[in-house]
């Protein structure tokens, strides 16, 4: 067993000892996942993983659906929003961006604000 994998069993099992009633703690849950599908990906059987973990495999399952669903909870979809883009009277070189959010870039050049709208959008 590599030196990585096996700091993550021992840091695992002194998570495991923290085990109540109400079941094992969120970080135990969630490493077990992540360490199970490192060990899938390089051979080892569910059985193995989970005779390892010493955890059932429904349980592994179960847990593997509930990070699935919270990785996709996390996930944000970028939003556009539209943003004005205003020239001051006192200076016609210098641009200013303000966004609906309210925060506001000043004193820019045309160049730099086709780069900021670019990195936004």
């Amino acid at each position: 067993m590599q030196p990585d994998i096996q700091a993550e069993f021992a840091h695992l099992h002194h998570l495991a000892a923290q085990h109540t009633e109400r079941g094992y703690p969120v970080e135990f849950r969630q490493r077990a996942v992540v360490l199970g599908d490192h060990l899938s990906e390089r051979g080892w059987t569910q059985q193995r993983i989970v005779e390892a973990l010493g955890i059932s495999r429904p349980t592994l399952r179960r847990w593997r659906q509930e990070h699935k669903a919270d990785d996709e909870a996390s996930v944000v979809e970028p939003t556009l929003r539209p943003v004005e883009v205003v020239l001051p009277a006192a200076s016609p070189r210098a641009v200013s961006v303000t966004s609906p959010g309210g925060w506001r870039v000043e004193g820019l050049r045309l160049d730099q604000v086709v780069e900021l709208l670019g990195r936004v959008s």
